[in-house]
């Protein structure tokens, strides 16, 4: 099961599903538990082949008219669902291989009756095929969510890589686009990302011609001990400001002797921090000696969500500051 965060999940669950039936020679059920999301079903089929092969609401076996996650819905109501069941409600990929069932397509007010019943039919469905894969999506509310999770074996949370940004920045000091030079080289220094921008830039093979490590100052006396951020500064502005995240990437920079660093302090929830709001960071950027404070807000609601979105959006602001940096 593949926790969503928002960022390619069901794409990496299609793909995970599908290698899996196909590599492993086994049966395998893809669920996914959002609302009004085609994806799955424009991943397999184009139009053409939907309306040949009656995908939109028929099976391709037994010609129910299942209306997926609906018609499994009605069977609960019933009390009809048992596991060899479940596959007359899915649509093929591969025979014997690979099942679907999408979500709930139109009709909210029908999502908001069975959204609750997914941990229900994924359990039901284990008993039947060898690997149910569920691409989870939060809309289903916490209640099912925690549900889903508990009848889950396996929890994958996928974290966005931003590979193509990572790639286009190295690009860009490859090219010497960057301040005229190359051989330009990044460091980081984090409290509320904890090391997810780090993690992001170790993804990219090849990065480590651009990234050169960093440090994780989660507390003040991290900031103080690996980023040399003065006592006087966390007391009198704190740790979540303008002032800490400067002396942050200022310090690491030259710590680390690279011509970039990226700086990050924030609250990521679930109550207020030095009077700061949840979702709220100081992002610090420094490029050869000289730094860019930003304020970042993330419109997450979730502690998790919030720092990977810290995450993304530091990555965004580099970008566009190198870019502007270049011209």
């Amino acid at each position: 099961m593949e926790q969503q965060s928002r960022y390619g999940t069901t794409s990496s669950c299609i793909a995970y599903a599908t290698w899996l039936s196909i590599q492993h020679n086994i049966k395998v059920l893809l669920i996914t538990t959002s609302f009004n999301d085609k994806l799955i079903n424009e991943s397999f089929w184009s139009e053409q082949k939907k309306k040949s092969f009656g995908f939109l609401g028929k099976n391709y076996k037994t010609g129910v008219d299942t209306n997926g996650i609906v018609g499994l819905d009605r069977m609960i109501r019933s009390n009809k669902l048992s596991p060899d069941i479940i596959t007359d409600y899915a649509q093929i990929v591969l025979t014997n291989r690979l099942e679907i069932i999408a979500g709930v397509q139109n009709s909210k007010e029908q999502y908001d009756s069975v959204k609750e019943k997914y941990a229900q039919i994924i359990t039901q469905a284990g008993k039947y095929y060898d690997m149910v894969v569920v691409d989870l999506n939060r809309s289903v509310g916490k209640q099912a969510e925690i549900d889903i999770l508990n009848a889950s074996d396996i929890v994958v949370p996928l974290v966005p890589q931003r590979a193509k940004k990572i790639e286009e920045i190295k690009e860009l000091i490859d090219k010497g686009e960057i301040l005229k030079e190359k051989n330009v080289t990044i460091s980081t220094c984090e409290s509320v990302t904890g090391g997810m921008i780090a993690s992001f830039f170790a993804s990219v093979p090849g990065a480590s011609a651009v990234f050169k490590g960093g440090s994780v100052v989660y507390s003040n006396f991290a900031k103080m001990l690996y980023a040399k951020v003065q006592e006087k500064t966390l007391n009198q502005y704190g740790a979540i400001s303008a002032n800490t995240v400067t002396e942050m990437a200022l310090n690491t920079a030259k710590l680390t002797k690279t011509d970039i660093c990226i700086a990050i302090s924030g609250n990521a929830g679930p109550i207020c921090d030095e009077n700061k709001p949840m979702g709220f960071a100081y992002l610090g950027i420094c490029v050869i000696d000289k730094v860019h404070v930003f304020e970042l807000q993330s419109s997450q609601k979730e502690r998790n969500n919030i720092r990977i979105d810290f995450a993304n959006l530091a990555f965004d602001k580099l970008l566009s500051l190198l870019k502007d940096i270049r011209r």
